[in-house]
């Protein structure tokens, strides 16, 4: 039974432990059932490895937070609109232009576009902060 069948149902309980271990453990099993039980991680058989035991803990970790902040751009953008400050952030943080490049593109001053820095950074760690709360 996958998470996607479960998930009308699913009760997130974290006493259980956290929510981001449970799907680390339907993404193993999904993959284990999809490629087959043949297949050998370091020659151990999958269907005998613990998914818990598998050093992919950073790696997973490292996604996990790349989609928390992801999301978080995502209602920080929502929430915002196409504002020039939300603009100038994108341009100068997300796609790395020349903070002069980004003023003179947007036509605002120069200091605004580090004040955008400054100020959606700041939503992000807010929205990312509350993210970790409820994980």
């Amino acid at each position: 039974m996958g998470f996607f069948l479960k998930s009308p149902t699913f009760i997130y309980d974290p006493a259980k432990g956290r929510f981001r271990s449970y799907l680390k453990v339907c993404t193993y099993r999904a993959l284990q059932k999809r490629i087959g039980k043949d297949l050998r991680f370091r020659g151990t058989p999958l269907d005998e490895i613990d998914p818990e035991e598998v050093a992919i803990e950073q790696v997973w970790n490292d996604v996990w937070e790349q989609q928390q902040l992801r999301r978080a751009l995502d209602e920080v953008r929502e929430s915002m609109g196409q504002t020039r400050t939300f603009a100038a952030f994108e341009l100068y943080v997300v796609f790395d232009q020349p903070a002069q490049c980004v003023a003179d593109k947007l036509n605002i001053h120069l200091n605004s576009v580090y004040r955008a820095k400054e100020q959606i950074t700041r939503l992000l760690q807010e929205k990312v902060l509350a993210m970790k709360e409820e994980d």
